[in-house]
């Protein structure tokens, strides 16, 4: 595993980290959970949407326009399936408000967990300014989901040590995935990035608009718009962070020559053009048999070639 790898490792472990950081707050602060949670939502909703537009979905156009809208699509349209199986989502309408949950509930959720850590080997795939970036909005909504979803385990009757247990795996599954992505990486090059930002990009998309805006919609309040455009500012300060750091690149990966080696091929060429020109010398004819202005006439059969006349003479 390359230290590139290892990074990758690193922050995607740091966003699984998220919904382990949501689980220990129901457990320590649940009055503060219940106070912040649709402005958690809100914030959450505009990192991820804000991630999804400057960076997941700009990164896949640029590594295959004609491909990357079709993955993106297909990742919006595999989570709006899971959610119809599901049928879970983080709610800020208080812990007391269950959503029907059971086994395949839970798969749901730890499976988009995976999701998001691809996500986050994807951006690493990009560029680094990328996969930091695609880290912190992973984080901002594991954190209010993580909670949420340990809240819910626990009032369906789930033990606190069991709930526990799968909120760890639950922010395992993040790194997990991150590894996931490092060989497909590997494997198929330059191929593989598009597929894994689009199908990112396109979950990205549909938690942030399916998921989490409704939700913070539910309460309208000026603190749930200003988290949302907070959540919009970190996301825009983060990129702008890591560019001044020197990490990233454009969005444009086509590599441009520069114009004077390509003035420099022309000369050469055109030297070369005109030097094989005077190279006929003299022996050059034409197809039609007539010599052209410019050019050395030849000797013919008819006899050698006349000098010009001398005055007064024949």
């Amino acid at each position: 595993m390359t230290s590139s790898d290892l990074n990758t490792l690193l922050f995607a472990t740091i966003g699984g980290l998220g919904s382990v950081a949501g689980t220990f707050l129901v457990l320590w602060k649940e009055g503060f959970v219940r106070r912040w949670s649709t402005a958690t939502i809100a914030f959450a909703a505009g990192a991820m949407a804000t991630t999804a537009f400057t960076h997941l979905s700009p990164e896949a156009i640029a590594a295959s326009p004609a491909s990357a809208p079709l993955w993106t699509l297909a990742g919006f349209a595999v989570f709006f399936l899971l959610n119809q199986v599901v049928k879970f989502h983080a709610c800020g309408r208080g812990l007391t408000h269950l959503h029907p949950i059971e086994t395949i509930a839970l798969v749901g959720i730890l499976v988009h967990s995976f999701f998001d850590g691809v996500a986050i080997g994807a951006g690493f795939g990009a560029d680094e300014a990328a996969g930091r970036v695609v880290t912190a909005a992973v984080f901002a909504h594991e954190l209010p989901e993580g909670a949420f979803t340990v809240a819910i385990l626990l009032h369906t009757g789930m033990s606190r040590s069991r709930a526990l247990v799968w909120a760890f795996i639950h922010g395992a599954l993040t790194p997990i995935g991150a590894l996931a992505a490092i060989p497909i990486n590997a494997a198929f090059g330059e191929g593989a990035l598009p597929a894994l930002l689009g199908l990112a990009a396109g979950s990205f998309f549909y938690v942030a608009a399916a998921n989490l805006v409704p939700e913070a919609h539910a309460q309208t309040s000026w603190k749930n718009a200003i988290a949302f455009l907070l959540g919009i500012g970190v996301i825009l300060g983060l990129a702008e962070f890591a560019h001044a750091l020197g990490y990233g690149h454009d969005h444009g990966h086509a590599a441009v020559a520069p114009a004077v080696d390509h003035d420099h091929d022309h000369d050469d060429d055109h030297d070369h053009d005109h030097d094989h020109d005077h190279d006929h010398g003299p022996d050059h004819r034409h197809a039609d048999g007539a010599s052209h202005p410019g050019e050395a006439t030849t000797p013919t059969d008819a006899g050698p070639a006349r000098g010009p006349t001398p005055p007064g003479g024949r």
